[in-house]
């Protein structure tokens, strides 16, 4: 059978041979994210746009510029279609994926080094080793998680073995709204809408309808996007990166570029943060870097 690797080449020389970049925006390739997200999934495209965004500041550089989500909600309320809907957009051989992740599973793989972001799978609740990861791995001030282990030595006895993982941008998938509080204010939480017209329309969806109207939305949901999916990989794939020599550690693959934020958009911003919390510095830095990863 093919492994991840395989497959993930095989998607990118799908995409070389077939995208046509021209069918983006000249001006904002945002647009073409809300277009894929809203003929993907019914109602919830803001959600599977913001993870995309997130996930893309693994193209950017410091590591402060890191935006991790999660997306909420109860069992059988569409979490997974929406994460499918964003790891559409992306290179899958820039992404790390695992179904079945855990702290010691995450040391031990080296792709996690060869990844610039991970869009995991869901959790009913977040394991403790595995928190105090994500939250090492959460960019900015917790830009590498360091573990020492016991390994046997050349000829006899044993050894200390460094292992160090970079900090990656993350989303999971969480059905419980209640989780580590330093964890939780290192996430854009992204609950899902999962309204009685929604519920309707997918009904719909489930019948093969297309082209699918929403009672209190101006705009129909369910159409062909493949092409624009393709061009949106493609594209991505011409932003710039780097392996970098981690020492300890695995070549770390990392982005390279960043967004300039004239004064104009702070200005416009900076209303929405509530100055009384405590959090709202780090809140500050992650819509901030949203903006930049939309640029």
């Amino acid at each position: 059978p093919m492994s991840e690797t395989g497959f993930a080449a095989l998607d990118a020389a799908i995409d070389n041979q077939t995208a046509d970049t021209s069918v983006l925006s000249d001006t904002n390739v945002v647009e073409d994210m809300v277009d894929v997200a809203n003929g993907t999934v019914i109602g919830n495209g803001p959600q599977a746009v913001l993870g995309a965004l997130a996930l893309c500041t693994g193209y950017m550089y410091p590591q402060e510029r890191q935006v991790n989500t999660v997306l909420t909600g109860p069992s059988a309320t569409g979490k997974s279609a929406i994460q499918q809907a964003t790891k559409a957009m992306l290179p899958s051989e820039h992404t790390y994926e695992i179904t079945d992740a855990s702290s010691k599973g995450v040391l031990d793989d080296g792709r996690w080094d060869d990844a610039l972001m991970a869009p995991l799978d869901e959790w009913q609740k977040v394991p403790d080793e595995l928190t105090e990861l994500l939250k090492s791995l959460s960019g900015g001030a917790d830009e590498e998680y360091r573990y020492a282990r016991n390994v046997p030595a050349q000829g006899s006895g044993r050894t200390t073995e460094e292992i160090v993982k970079k900090a990656k941008p993350y989303q999971f998938l969480y059905a419980q709204h209640m989780m580590d509080h330093e964890l939780s204010t290192r996430l854009v939480f992204l609950p899902v809408d999962n309204n009685v017209h929604i519920r309707d329309a997918i009904i719909e969806k489930e019948g093969q309808a297309d082209h699918v109207s929403v009672d209190g939305y101006h705009k129909e949901f369910i159409y062909d996007t493949h092409e624009r999916e393709r061009a949106l990989r493609e594209h991505l794939r011409g932003i710039e990166t780097d392996m970098e020599e981690v020492p300890g550690g695995e070549d770390n693959h990392r982005g390279m570029v960043d967004g300039y934020l004239p004064p104009w958009v702070r200005k416009s911003v900076k209303p929405i943060f509530d100055v009384h919390r405590t959090e709202t510095n780090r809140v500050a830095g992650q819509v901030f870097n949203l903006i930049r990863a939309s640029a």
